[in-house]
């Protein structure tokens, strides 16, 4: 049985459960992790809930590995693409960068790099 979340283009957690069937991670989907690593925890002085920042930055982790895989195919010898074999080979290197990033794991969308076209 897989656990996932279904999250937004925001990040924000839309749902999550157990599927026994056949589930493909995505922009939307993330796989591979367990129900303690996204709990929220309660900050009875604020009367707040909120999500643990390695929470956040796994989920982060999460959308940039799908990002990477789908440009996977660029790096192929004779793979036909929009852009260049540098412009893909830059853009995959700024997707693994990104933990390095002054803002992580609290990215805003300018943050993200932009895909070749």
């Amino acid at each position: 049985m897989t656990y996932y979340l279904e999250i937004d283009k925001d990040n924000n957690i839309m749902g999550h459960g157990y599927c026994e069937g056949l589930i493909v991670a995505s922009e939307t989907i993330v796989l591979g992790i367990t129900p303690e690593t996204f709990d929220t925890t309660y900050d009875p002085d604020t009367n707040t809930t909120y999500e643990l920042e390695s929470s956040y930055a796994a989920r982060q982790i999460n959308k940039r590995n799908v990002y990477l895989t789908q440009s996977d195919y660029t790096q192929i010898a004779d793979a036909t693409f929009p852009g260049t074999l540098v412009e893909w080979q830059t853009y995959r290197q700024q997707l693994r960068d990104l933990p390095t990033h002054s803002n992580w794991p609290y990215l805003e969308p300018e943050d993200w790099p932009t895909k070749p076209s």
